[in-house]
């Protein structure tokens, strides 16, 4: 049984007016199924039609899958590890007709302790998965890029559109995460160009919910473990970056709207530009909502820092009908009662 949260986010996503037959009586690759966001597209394919939609899932942590489904087995026809799916690629996606590929570490943690990993599921997972379905009748190729590809954007004030792109160093630690994306998108549009894969692309920018794994290092994860433990904010960095914040169920909307409605080999970024922060202000409305202690700056002292700001222009999937709704205060209200229920 779904936890009533998601549940509840999942039954809002459907309620939109989107060609929801088109996900019907097909066979979906999901790639990554024990993310966050791949657990909300999971459960929302299995409630559009649960008898006719057949679903293969690609996971990393055995242990995180069997907790995160924990009881849902059954929405999926096959599951398979990374490494026996890498080997068994070829033969397994002669007749899928949809493929989610949301396999990749969204946490620092990840890319600067195992940058290698990063790489192969950006690159090489991509590359494979887009060989094996070259020449089948596939409907839809979802490609899950990140806002990182914009690079360093330390004098950008304007809301970044998909066509701007600042510099990135590629010998710089946490580029392995930035360039394997960057190459991502270039192999989904080389095999559209080729091939004509149907590839949609999509560029999250920062994007928190139910799920999330807390110990993942970034900020949103942080600060949620820190009001579940009832302990301060803590600020890790000077405080001063601004970011957007989107709430899941907005973010998934998202990634269906661009599937079901945006064009082949395009990137559209997936955000929410009205709910845009420092870290020091999220902190402070958090701490509005979930009163225990006041948050701490551990970071560098901020009058020596030169701001950066990730803020999505959404024209371009606005233009399909999207637009975020959900503000960070009810999103993480959202979130933490989430894991309360749990």
């Amino acid at each position: 049984m779904l936890n009533k949260i998601i549940d509840d986010d999942i039954c809002s996503i459907l309620q939109n007016d989107l060609p929801w037959e088109q996900l019907v009586n097909k066979k979906v690759l999901v790639l990554g199924v024990n993310s966050f966001i791949a657990y909300y597209m999971v459960h929302a394919l299995n409630k559009i039609n649960s008898k006719k939609n057949k679903i293969i899932g690609v996971y990393r942590d055995k242990n995180r899958f069997k907790n995160l489904y924990k009881t849902a087995f059954e929405v999926f026809e096959n599951v398979y590890s990374f490494d026996e799916f890498i080997h068994l690629c070829q033969e397994r996606l002669k007749d899928v007709d949809i493929v989610i590929h949301a396999a990749s570490a969204a946490s620092s943690n990840t890319y600067l302790n195992d940058p290698i990993d990063v790489i192969t599921s950006n690159i090489i997972l991509t590359k494979s998965v887009l060989d094996s379905v070259k020449n089948i009748n596939l409907q839809n190729f979802l490609y899950f890029s990140s806002s990182q590809i914009y690079g360093n954007v330390s004098l950008q004030s304007d809301p970044l559109k998909e066509e701007h792109f600042g510099s990135l160093d590629p010998l710089e630690e946490r580029s392995s995460y930035s360039e394997s994306k960057r190459a991502g998108e270039m192999i989904c549009a080389a095999y559209h160009r080729q091939y004509k894969t149907p590839v949609k692309i999509v560029r999250p920018f920062h994007t928190y919910g139910p799920n999330m794994r807390l110990a993942d290092g970034r900020v949103f994860s942080d600060f949620v473990a820190n009001i579940l433990e009832n302990k301060p904010l803590l600020i890790k960095s000077s405080g001063i970056d601004v970011r957007s914040f989107c709430y899941v169920k907005d973010a998934v909307l998202g990634y269906f709207t661009v599937m079901l409605k945006g064009e082949n080999s395009i990137a559209y970024n997936v955000g929410n530009p009205e709910q845009a922060f420092s870290m020091q202000e999220l902190a402070n409305i958090l701490y509005e909502v979930f009163p225990s202690s006041p948050p701490k700056l551990l970071g560098k002292d901020q009058s020596s820092q030169l701001q950066t700001t990730y803020i999505p222009d959404i024209s371009r999937i606005k233009a399909l009908g999207w637009v975020p709704d959900i503000s960070v205060k009810d999103g993480f209200l959202r979130t933490v009662k989430s894991y309360e229920y749990s």
